[in-house]
């Protein structure tokens, strides 16, 4: 995942559903670490990802604190 200001790179660590209506809710996104050591995870609104076709990957929208 990338932001549209970074080419900075996310991984997708896991997504977060709804109880209720099955969808997902959040993608949980892991940054840093080594190995899987030492890595931040954060979560982030699905609402703000979108799907980019040229990068073969979800874009952070722009409205995003990034």
């Amino acid at each position: 995942m990338s932001t549209p200001q970074t080419a900075k790179a996310w991984g997708r660590y896991d997504v977060i559903l709804d109880k209720v209506s099955g969808d997902v809710a959040y993608a949980v996104l892991s940054v840093g670490g080594f190995l899987g050591m030492g890595a931040d995870y954060h979560p982030l609104p699905w609402k703000l990802l979108s799907y980019d076709t040229t990068l073969g990957g979800y874009r952070v929208s722009e409205g995003s604190d990034g």
